[in-house]
């Protein structure tokens, strides 16, 4: 069983580009959408990448390791 990561994400809305320019990409890789903000993937680089291009431009990204408990 592959692990599983989640990128959660605050970008406001006056850095809407940047906003548009991750949805894109997380779109493209066929990231699994979980809630808005909340995505989830087995590619934890490009995950972190993302959170990386996020912080850079000012809003708030971090990524989580995934456990089932049940």
């Amino acid at each position: 069983m592959k692990k599983k990561f989640m990128l959660i994400f605050d970008i406001p809305r006056k850095l809407n580009t940047l906003r548009n320019r991750v949805h894109r990409r997380l779109v493209k890789f066929n990231v699994e959408k979980v809630q808005d903000s909340v995505w989830a993937s087995n590619d934890v680089n490009l995950l972190l990448d993302t959170a990386k291009e996020i912080k850079k431009e000012g809003a708030s990204a971090q990524v989580f390791r995934t456990e089932k408990v049940i």
